[in-house]
């Protein structure tokens, strides 16, 4: 009661004070009044006299109305209210519009002096700037702070009441972006130079493939650049080149001037920033043809549909590559002394065998884990952190690929190779009659026919041009993307089938391709690569899952999955590939049929001599051992886990496996009729092997595969990378009309990665949230599906007496088959090695001989062999090949200890000469998925 009286009497005494201050406030302006009045002066003389800047009433002018914001906004409040007259209302509101006009021009004059919106301030770092450092809502928040003034007024003119008392922090952080994206147009608009943000903009819709109307449009409300600012407005002819400098002089940027246009822009910062980094750097090139179809919608003279055929190219830094263990000199000196190829350097050691299966093996816990149902999800994260490796995987990095100006150079040839070998070193700053130049050795990748023919430049000019002409001192990497394109193709072949006989030939692709419902296959014709390496895994990852249901003869993996441990999960992998993907079983059930037609075939000829008609033919009846249905299957389990293998160390960046992979293909190509391959697989081993010099071949095994990301199992073939940059090229930045020329397609290319990163920047930035794009999909309906049909023909129980009808009943085995017809082309691979060292020993026509006759061979000492110590067989020495006369011995052949029955070979080999043939398969890389970096 008490406080309460206390607060009644407050209250009241407040009330009194307010009376007796207005009392006092009135009083003392009338009488204010008043004595202006004597002097003839107005109360808008006594507030000006007091506003002036006078060192005398600074101090009374600031605590006597200043000191009190409350009273300024009142005063203020009060001139601008109804209470007002509407003249006095509309002076005011003049005045602070006034005002307000003047501060934000203020703001956005210091915005712009500050540069931080100028293109032309970025010229040095003009890559940088519009890739790695743009970051949009960064950008917005440093110019909100910057123009407060102007911030503040636009969100009070797009923002309610209710909006600001009731939108979620989401809402409102999208519409301060949009008020930073209105701030930086209108920015653009105060000055040209202020053109950063429309200059990304610009690139990034033409890095999105819109056209130039739709830039055009945008650019009419000041939303990105003109196209003319885009491309420029100079002829081409007319545009800054880039001059080669002189040796050890670091290149200089070219003043472009006016009219140049952005992308040109870009092109010339690349190209100056590659020539800097060849300087500093040793580069790994590779390079591939594009093929690109012109249209025109009405053909006149001159004017007609056309095909430019080109090749473009990329150069990367190479990972832990010195200058000094890339001597040109070391390499001749090594080729010199390189014994030949063997078979035994094909043929896996007992050592490369153990490493093989335990990788299968895991290979099918993956399969496993990933296929097999929720139920193993368990074991996936224990499974992925245990995949066995070697001392040769390559460390994680990530490499930067620079793609270089597209050349109007047709590689078909061998002389077109040599032109486009002497265009990508010039391009990158190298003189090709350097001394420099030639000392260091130059690694370029490609695909077979490429590399094949790079070789054939120098064979053909060793002994008859100067040593620096014949590119001598560049060697060449394999491209792995075509060699699985190769071992993908090979096996759809060999698996493939009769498609006509369908179920009656139920572990066939062909088969399985029909069961899925997907689009018939004509192996004449290859589809995709896509296509046809999905196929062969889906039904590999069904077989697997069928056949561990075998193996533990469970009724349901869903059942097995939840009580199964992760040891006894080991235990039944190894099981399945010990059962039903070891050729050793595949040879036993053969030379069962084999003998059996043999016993039949005696047993008919003495019945019919003996016995009468009626009885020789009921004696016919008896059945054949063998099943053709079972051997087939456990090979195609053998050949697809063998491909999934080597798609996944690929992408681990695994170079022991690698190399593993590539002894098992150089077999198997053959008796997949793929005889180039098998030839480019040989002489990559004779390189690994003898060749290179080690610190040389280590560069090349740590550079063989590349990672654009960064981040683990994301390696990729160096000419996969070349072809995705192709792809980008030919689909996204097909120029139309006059700028669809080679010249256009020269500057457009080097830009090619940085519109891309550009690209996927803005759309996770400011795009909406679309899922991953490489999202593996759905197979369980498929899985299910096939294993069903697995189940209902017991295509993974042994039956005897089955068979399959046609001329493509039994499948080769084509290690077997490979083996088997090594030794001819080994011979001949052998024999033009020593023709072509002959050669390079020869004093050419002009300058010195490659490798001066004083060099004798001496025996190179690798890091490991292929002997069987435990066997007792061992591969030929370096020494044992070596004479004194310095003549090599090729025809010493070791015995092997080999993974399967070497009798089955008789009926594996087929036609030995439709082997020596290449078949004309081509794999149309049609969309995206086919040259996807995440494959």
């Amino acid at each position: 009661m008490i406080a309460k009286n206390r607060r009644l009497y407050a209250a009241v005494a407040a009330q009194a004070a307010k009376i007796v201050y207005e009392r006092h406030v009135r009083i003392a302006s009338q009488e204010a009044l008043v004595a202006l009045g004597v002097y003839g002066l107005l109360w808008g003389d006594f507030m000006l006299y007091m506003s002036r800047r006078r060192v005398e009433q600074r101090r009374e002018r600031y605590f006597g109305f200043f000191a009190k914001p409350a009273l300024v906004a009142e005063v203020l409040d009060c001139w601008v209210s109804s209470e007002n007259s509407p003249s006095g209302q509309r002076t005011v509101n003049e005045w602070a519009t006034k005002y307000v006009g003047k501060a934000v021009s203020r703001e956005a004059n210091s915005v712009t002096s500050q540069g931080v919106l100028r293109t032309a301030n970025v010229r040095k770092t003009l890559i940088r700037k519009f890739t790695k450092e743009f970051d949009f809502a960064n950008l917005c928040a440093d110019i909100a702070h910057s123009c407060p003034t102007m911030t503040h007024v636009l969100k009070s003119f797009s923002t309610t009441t209710r909006q600001e008392n009731h939108a979620s922090d989401t809402s409102m952080a999208k519409k301060f972006m949009r008020l930073g994206a209105s701030l930086l147009s209108l920015l653009g608009e105060r000055s040209q130079q202020n053109n950063y943000v429309k200059s990304v903009f610009s690139l990034y819709l033409y890095a999105s493939g819109a056209q130039r109307q739709i830039i055009a449009v945008l650019s009419r409300l000041g939303l990105c650049s003109s196209y003319t600012a885009l491309v420029g407005s100079r002829p081409l002819e007319d545009m800054p080149k880039i001059q080669l400098s002189e040796d050890n002089a670091p290149p200089k940027l070219p003043s472009c001037g006016r009219g140049v246009g952005l992308i040109n822009r870009l092109a010339i910062n690349q190209r100056t920033r590659v020539r800097n980094i060849a300087r500093t750097y040793e580069l790994g090139h590779v390079y591939d043809n594009y093929n690109i179809n012109y249209k025109t919608a009405e053909q006149t003279l001159g004017r007609r549909d056309t095909q430019e055929n080109g090749t473009c190219a990329t150069v990367f830094p190479l990972f832990n590559a010195r200058r000094e263990d890339m001597r040109t000199s070391d390499l001749l000196t090594s080729l010199d002394q390189a014994p030949c190829l063997s078979r035994d350097d094909i043929l896996l050691s007992l050592r490369e065998n153990e490493v093989l299966d335990e990788y299968l093996q895991h290979s099918i816990l993956r399969i496993i884990v990933m296929h097999g149902g929720t139920s193993f999800q368990r074991f996936r994260d224990t499974i992925m952190k245990s995949v066995p490796s070697t001392p040769e995987k390559i460390p994680l990095h990530k490499t930067e690929v620079f793609p270089l100006p597209a050349m109007n150079i047709d590689e078909s040839s061998t002389t077109g190779n040599a032109d486009v070998l002497d265009a990508i070193f010039r391009e990158v700053g190298h003189h090709l009659d350097s001394p420099l130049t030639w000392d260091a050795v130059k690694i370029v990748f490609g695909d077979q026919l490429s590399v094949s023919r790079q070789r054939g430049v120098t064979s053909d000019r060793t002994g008859h041009d100067n040593p620096q002409r014949t590119h001598a001192n560049v060697v060449q990497g394999p491209g792995f993307f075509h060699y699985l394109m190769a071992a993908a193709g090979g096996t759809l072949e060999t698996h493939f089938g009769n498609p006509h006989l369908g179920a009656r030939d139920p572990g066939s692709l062909s088969n399985h391709n029909n069961i899925l419902g997907r689009k018939p296959i004509v192996t004449s014709s290859m589809p995709p690569y896509r296509v046809t390496r999905d196929l062969i895994f889906v039904s590999l990852y069904a077989r697997i899952l069928h056949c561990l249901e075998l193996v533990t003869e469970c009724n349901s993996l869903e059942e097995y999955a939840q009580s199964v441990t992760l040891e006894r999960l080991k235990e039944d992998a190894k099981k399945v590939l010990q059962r039903f993907a070891n050729p050793q079983i595949v040879a036993e059930l053969r030379q069962e049929r084999k003998r059996s037609e043999s016993e039949l075939s005696r047993s008919n000829t003495a019945n019919n001599a003996t016995a009468k008609p009626e009885e020789s033919t009921s004696s016919s009846s008896s059945q054949l051992a063998g099943d053709m249905v079972f051997e087939n299957a456990v090979l195609f389990n053998r050949d697809a886990l063998h491909l999934f293998a080597f798609t996944t160390v690929v992408r681990e960046g695994d170079s022991g496996m690698i190399l593993i992979m590539l002894k098992l293909y150089a077999l198997a190509y053959r008796a997949m009729r793929r005889p180039r391959y098998s030839l480019e697989s040989m002489t990559q081993l004779h390189n690994l092997l003898y060749i290179w010099p080690k610190p040389l071949r280590d560069i090349i095994m740590q550079n063989w595969v590349i990672n654009p990301t960064g981040k683990p199992n994301t390696f990729v073939p160096v000419d996969l990378m070349q072809e995705h940059f192709i792809f980008w090229i030919k689909v996204i930045y097909g120029a139309q009309g006059s700028n669809a020329s080679p010249e256009w397609l020269e500057k457009i290319s080097p830009c090619i990665g940085i519109l891309r990163e550009l690209a996927t920047q803005l759309n996770e930035a400011l795009g909406s949230k679309q899922g991953n794009k490489h999202q593996t999909p759905e197979l369980e309906n498929d899985i299910r599906e096939l294993i069903k049909s697995l189940r209902m023909h017991s295509v993974y129980s042994i039956e005897r007496g089955r068979t399959i009808e046609g001329d493509k009943a039994q499948v080769p085995n084509v290690q077997a088959v490979g083996l088997n017809q090594i030794a001819e082309p080994l011979q001949n691979y052998n024999d033009e090695f020593e023709r072509t060292r002959r050669r390079r020993r020869m004093t050419p026509l002009i300058g010195d001989p490659l490798i001066p006759r004083s060099y004798s061979p001496v025996v190179l000492e690798l890091d490991g062999d292929n002997s069987d110590s435990e066997t007792g067989s061992e591969s030929s020495s370096s020494d044992d090949r070596s004479t004194a006369s310095g003549s090599i011995d090729c025809d010493q052949q070791s015995e092997v200890v080999l993974e399967y029955d070497p009798s089955d070979l008789e009926d594996d080999l087929g036609e030995p000469q439709a082997a020596e043939e290449d078949l004309n398969f081509v794999f149309s890389l049609d969309t995206e998925d086919d040259v996807d970096l995440d494959m």
